[in-house]
């Protein structure tokens, strides 16, 4: 079982001359448009924390770019000749005894859903930022190997420093994305490492942000919400490993009223990058409250963000444990698109020709679903702003099925003119204009 590390750890870091990679593999796999990538796979270690391990996939032309780091809290990875990783992707897909989690006890510790991956699989993850030649480091968190919820934000940690060490790497143009309890690593390791190691850009979808409110949402919020035990109970469940996860890495401050500081929002003021976060108000696991916080903590000057709006709260007796519920829901599609147009935007210079890749279906519906939401009183102005990220120069959209492609101006012409108004614009670049002199939303 990887070693854990107690809460101050980072104080004191060693120098960067003690970060060490070792290539572990090599290979490489046909993306969705039929290029051929190259990768590598390596394990990284710095100072006494556990290794991390990194999938690298530069990008195609071997030259100077951005690049993003994706982080997978989850998935199982057989390739780090570790007999835990072995074990455990012998297991396959499905609920598992937490075995090697901190405070296991198998009378009483909730189960985990484990999915293995194939470095193919995690490529993929890279695809819409490798089209656009930037580079991408995969970084692995391994959540079933037992490491805490520091051990994860230092294996984001290690995958900037691995970052800063390729020289292939415009470090000027990093960006960083995960989403859920990933939140928690990216955020928390831009705001351990600091100034030196800034990133241009994050992006994080529906996060975990702060241990101490996650903490008093299981244990206060929910109990307070609902008079059924058997609501209580399930939360308590699904909640239970992560618990087990955050108290592990603040076991030394048992009992003080500070013990979950050190994870908290008030750890993240000093996070000045450009930021995309999106939200569910229906989200049952995480509250888009906490984002709304977090969103208020950081200093952050760029901030676009988008919400889910409903009409209702939660209701946590017949609402499902999720981020998003089956109806009126975020449509993770229609939210990664835009994930993938900031980071894009952010990251590669406007003089190239630059793309994203979003789904029409998805992207209508949401755009439908703000309009009603506006309609009906709730607060959206905020989708102006995702919506001008349409308009930035040289960007056009790739639907999901690679058939059709439209400049983001044609695109927001398309949205405006048949969902909101008719005849709003005449053009994609009037419509441009007119979003940013009269905001419609």
């Amino acid at each position: 079982t990887d070693s854990v590390l107690n809460v101050g750890k980072k104080v004191d870091e060693p120098t960067d001359s003690s970060l060490s990679k070792t290539s572990l593999l090599t290979g490489s796999y046909t993306d969705a448009f039929s290029v051929n990538r190259p990768y590598e796979m390596f394990k990284v270690e710095y100072g006494d924390s556990s290794p991390t391990f990194i999938q690298w996939i530069p990008n195609s032309t071997a030259t100077s770019a951005g690049a993003v780091l994706i982080f997978l809290p989850y998935e199982g990875i057989s390739w780090t000749g570790l007999n835990i990783d072995s074990t455990w992707v012998a297991k396959g897909a499905g609920t598992q005894a937490d075995v090697d989690g901190p405070y296991y006890n198998a009378s009483a510790s909730s189960t985990i859903f484990f999915s293995p991956i194939t470095p193919a699989q995690s490529a993929a993850e890279g695809v819409p930022y490798s089209y656009n030649g930037l580079h991408v480091a995969v970084v692995f968190g391994r959540y079933y190997s037992g490491g805490d919820v520091q051990n994860d934000i230092d294996d984001v940690k290690n995958g900037m420093r691995f970052l800063h060490s390729q020289n292939l790497v415009d470090k000027s143009k990093i960006g960083l994305y995960s989403g859920s309890w990933g939140g928690m690593g990216v955020l928390h390791a831009v705001a351990q490492l600091g100034e030196s190691y800034k990133p241009k850009a994050i992006s994080v979808i529906y996060p975990v942000s702060d241990a101490k409110k996650l903490h008093s949402y299981v244990n206060t919020t929910v109990p307070t919400a609902t008079s059924t035990q058997a609501t209580i109970d399930a939360y308590t469940t699904f909640f239970d490993p992560y618990i087990r996860r955050i108290n592990k890495a603040t076991e030394s401050l048992l009992g003080s009223t500070s013990r979950y500081d050190e994870f908290s929002h008030s750890k993240l003021s000093s996070i000045t990058s450009n930021i995309f976060v999106a939200h569910d108000d229906w989200d049952t696991l995480v509250p888009a409250g906490h984002t709304q916080d977090l969103l208020t903590t950081i200093g952050s000057t760029k901030k676009i963000t988008y919400f889910h709006r409903h009409g209702t709260t939660v209701n946590f007796d017949s609402f499902a444990r999720d981020h998003t519920q089956a109806t009126e829901t975020m449509a993770r599609e229609g939210v990664m698109s835009w994930n993938y147009t900031f980071l894009i935007n952010e990251l590669t210079s406007s003089a190239q020709t630059r793309y994203s890749i979003y789904n029409s279906t998805k992207t209508v519906a949401q755009f439908s679903h703000t309009l009603t939401r506006k309609n009906a009183g709730s607060n959206t102005a905020f989708y102006n702003k995702v919506l001008e990220q349409l308009c930035e120069p040289n960007l056009s959209f790739i639907d999901g099925d690679g058939i059709y492609s439209a400049s983001g101006s044609d695109l927001l012409f398309t949205l405006m003119n048949n969902y909101y108004q008719g005849g709003w614009a005449a053009n994609g670049p009037a419509a441009c204009t007119k979003l940013t002199t009269n905001p419609p939303f």
